[in-house]
């Protein structure tokens, strides 16, 4: 029962939202497969399909990771066959935030390992530039001090 002024709703962990968009961008589920996967909603799968792919600008994060690591290897990008396929934006993101992490992590930037990078850089975000990005809203463009300190 809920009182009148209430309203249901569900909170969803970082990682089942990253995790049902890596299934839809990558790994070619369908909204609907995915949100019962994740006993979540199309709607809401859909919804974080589009966040995620609206978070950052490709080329900006690219940069970003080549700015990092410029004699490591190439940041990954979508193959000809994965844009074939209908590979989204959100899928590149997802893959370029995999890279991100590995990056900042080996620099010990970014201390968890369990969390899926999304969670991990967000998490970096919250603590470090106490900045919330939320599923529901218009989320701050994300940000990393390249002089970071450890931690």
């Amino acid at each position: 029962m809920y009182s009148e002024d209430a309203y249901p709703n569900r909170v969803f962990q970082l990682s089942a939202v990253s995790s049902a968009v890596e299934a839809v961008a990558l790994g070619g589920e369908t909204p609907t497969a995915a949100a019962a996967a994740h006993q979540a909603s199309r709607r809401s799968v859909s919804r974080w399909v589009g966040w995620v792919g609206s978070l950052l600008e490709v080329p900006s994060l690219v940069r970003l990771c080549v700015h990092l690591d410029p004699q490591g290897h190439r940041p990954p990008v979508l193959t000809s066959a994965e844009q074939a396929k209908g590979v989204s934006g959100a899928g590149t993101i997802l893959r370029l935030l995999d890279h991100l992490a590995t990056l900042l992590r080996e620099r010990g930037a970014l201390c968890s390992r369990e969390l899926p990078a999304l969670a991990a850089i967000l998490a970096h975000q919250l603590a470090r530039f106490g900045e919330v990005c939320r599923l529901t809203g218009l989320s701050p463009p994300l940000r990393v001090d390249i002089g970071f300190a450890p931690g």
